[in-house]
């Protein structure tokens, strides 16, 4: 279950546009900072089922999600249906959100990544 609260820390990097532990002086006080920082609200823009997707993820270890909860929930769902290809994953797409919160994604990698296009995001 310690994925699943890292895949909800990944999306909120995302969504804020930053990462959450870069303060972090070491690995030793990195480690704190997650295990005792409180994490930041998503930016006030972001739609319910995001939301819900978070909460899902970033709960305590006993309430939180498991894969096939994710899989199910609203956001991601939305989020995989309006790709009009077959061929997209769910590994391609979260690393494309990655790029996405970095401002490193051009257009042309956007158009063949959800194009179905396998050599730019397999992995």
């Amino acid at each position: 279950r310690s994925d699943v609260w890292s895949c909800g820390v990944i999306v909120l990097e995302a969504l804020r546009g930053q990462q959450l532990f870069d303060k972090a002086m070491s690995f030793i006080q990195q480690v704190e900072l997650i295990c005792t920082g409180a994490l930041p609200p998503p930016p006030d823009e972001t739609s319910d089922a995001a939301c819900g997707f978070l909460a899902l993820c970033l709960c305590s270890r006993q309430r939180r999600a498991g894969t096939e909860g994710l899989l199910g929930s609203t956001w991601l769902q939305d989020e995989l249906s309006a790709v009009d290809t077959p061929h997209i994953t769910l590994a391609r797409w979260l690393k494309l959100l990655i790029l996405w919160g970095k401002g490193c994604v051009s257009e042309r990698v956007e158009r063949r990544a959800f194009q179905g296009s396998r050599n730019e995001f397999e992995g």
